[in-house]
């Protein structure tokens, strides 16, 4: 029922007013405006107000206005001619057909500057991870810093939400930057200087992987709390399970619990150091992990949340460093081996960790999937090295050449893999609010998010025509329903924030040069205003059925996307 509602919300709001922008717009201008439906089809909700028969269709898919004069086959009664569409002035006709795409570009404005009232969650400004040894890491950045101000060439940028550090960074390639970032362990404001580089990465609005400015060696999101404790160490013999994802630290003080909830690996690694400190300090020796127990057998029932004690005496203290407790970082082990894979021809098994390729250590998944693809691009053949039961083993291995598609893109790309699945899983980007009682300011942070919004979309559409994306992301009726449920049954923010979302999309794509939408009729106008005479009625015809194949043609593609999808074909075998 709520992905009804959201659909029918959403798609009947921002079409009443595309269609109101159309409607107002003929009235100002003197125009006569027939009939205002909301939805095709047959209608079956109307009334008459004034001139104007206002209706409900049954098709609940876009809308439309009728305006006297818009068809050129039209008879147009004498008495009404000077109100005909046709006979208005090129501007006028240009206002009416622009005044809908508009309505969409001023509703988005007003809706995300009113959100910005309330308070719109946004991805915060912080590197998640800095790699050790990195270039990052050796010009003073470190993880979990937060850059709130960065200065170029004597001009200071307040830098309030990731979007604006991205757009710093791409704008000030090869310019030395200072960057103020508070430092996550102690709460202090440190100045790192550092020039931003070229690299490929992709983007928080389009996650596309292309050139972009970066901090080199720096990642937005931090890895997940997922821990895996090494053989004989400490924590081994206290009975951490193997591998486990934290969820928090329970300190048990005597007055009352305290509870610090854990969304990354990097915090852990402070809380475990600080819970001994705290829990040594207070007398009570103990604290407890709650943790599920990951097993990687892919056949092992749902892990459940349990809680594991962390005890100690005085002959057995633990570790501060969680590294000398024997905490490490499972991004690289393997979790799974593809039969007959280059990965099982050299022996790996599930739980190696790899720690090296061709003598280059590894800090993160991504680092060897990237160092992966350079080495066997240049010689078929790696070196590797790994861990297994506290013994470093090394093998050549020969990459298999695979064509792979983009979870995200759907398109296929050439790609050197080994047959090994890694346990790689991000914690989600840290979040900030941005909020303001200020209406101007509002409005200003409601311009801009629209401006974001759109040029991503143009770069979306961009990446579409020449293939970076495949067509076969595009969604019909059925996944707007979903979004718009979606985002319905989260709450009335992320509602609205959708709704901005999809007038934004309105607003572009009417004004596609598509005949029958408002871009082609804006076309038309342009000729028009070329040649100072209205084109042939029969161009016209051939111009408006070309436009009504290429929409049907379109709505029948993402049709079958959204049956695909959702897997809808399977119903039929």
């Amino acid at each position: 029922m709520e992905y009804a509602i959201g659909f029918i919300l959403l798609l009947g709001i921002l079409v009443f007013i595309h269609e109101y922008g159309h409607y107002k717009m003929a009235k100002i201008f003197g125009i006569r405006v027939d009939i205002f439906s909301i939805g095709m089809g047959p209608k079956i909700l109307k009334f008459q107000k004034g001139e104007t028969e206002w209706a409900i269709s049954l098709i609940p898919l876009g809308g439309y206005v009728k305006i006297l004069g818009q068809d050129p086959r039209e008879e147009i009664p004498e008495d009404q001619k000077d109100r005909a569409f046709c006979n208005k002035a090129l501007w006028k006709r240009a206002g009416v057909v622009l005044a809908g795409p508009l309505a969409n570009l001023i509703i988005a404005i007003l809706v995300f500057g009113g959100l910005y009232f309330k308070g719109v969650p946004t991805a915060s400004p912080v590197l998640g991870r800095v790699l050790h040894g990195s270039v990052a890491y050796n010009a003073g950045f470190r993880s979990g810093d937060k850059v709130v101000k960065a200065s170029v060439s004597g001009e200071t940028h307040n830098i309030q939400e990731l979007h604006d550090l991205e757009n710093l960074l791409e704008k000030n390639v090869g310019q030395n930057v200072v960057f103020d970032v508070i430092r996550l362990s102690n709460g202090t404001t440190e100045r790192v200087s550092y020039s931003p580089e070229w690299g490929i990465a992709k983007g928080t609005a389009l996650p596309i992987a292309r050139k972009r400015g970066v901090i080199t060696g720096a990642e937005y999101q931090a890895p997940a709390p997922l821990v895996s404790v090494r053989e004989s160490s400490w924590a081994n013999t206290h009975y951490l399970p193997p591998l486990m994802n934290v969820e928090s630290i329970v300190l048990k003080p005597k007055l009352e619990k305290i509870t610090w909830p854990i969304s990354n690996l990097d915090e852990f690694y402070r809380k475990w150091s600080e819970a001994i400190a705290w829990s040594s300090k207070d007398g009570s020796n103990e604290f407890v992990i709650k943790a599920y127990a990951v097993s990687l057998d892919q056949d092992a029932a749902e892990p459940k949340l349990r809680d594991y004690t962390v005890a100690w005496n005085s002959e057995s203290l633990p570790p501060s460093s969680p590294e000398e407790a024997g905490f490490l970082s499972p991004e690289l082990m393997i979790s799974q081996i593809q039969p007959g894979s280059p990965a099982e021809k050299i022996a790996l098994q599930s739980g190696d960790r790899i720690i090296e390729i061709n003598g280059h250590k590894l800090e993160s998944f991504f680092d060897f999937k990237s160092k992966l693809q350079d080495f066997s691009r240049e010689n078929k053949t790696v070196r590797i090295s790994w861990i297994r039961n506290n013994e470093v083993m090394t093998s050549d291995i020969t990459p298999k050449l695979d064509r792979i598609e983009d979870p995200i893109t759907k398109t296929k790309k050439d790609q050197y893999r080994v047959g090994a699945a890694f346990i790689t899983q991000r914690a989600p980007l840290e979040k900030v609010i941005m909020q303001t009682a200020n209406p101007v300011k509002a409005l200003w942070w409601g311009w801009k998010k629209t401006w974001r919004v759109t040029v991503a979309m143009l770069e979306s559409f961009y990446h579409l025509a020449v293939g970076d994306i495949s067509p076969k992301t595009l969604g019909g009726p059925l996944m707007i329903g979903k979004i718009a449920g979606d985002s319905f049954k989260e709450g009335i923010v992320p509602f609205l924030n959708m709704m901005s979302f999809i007038s934004l999309n309105l607003f572009l794509l009417n004004l596609f040069p598509i005949p029958v939408l408002d871009g082609g009729h804006l076309v038309l106008f342009g000729i028009e205003a070329i040649f100072r005479r209205p084109l042939n009625v029969k161009i016209l015809e051939i111009w408006t059925m070309t436009g009504v194949v290429l929409l049907l043609s379109l709505m029948g593609f993402v049709v079958f996307n959204d049956l695909s999808r959702f897997g809808i074909f399977g119903i039929f075998g």
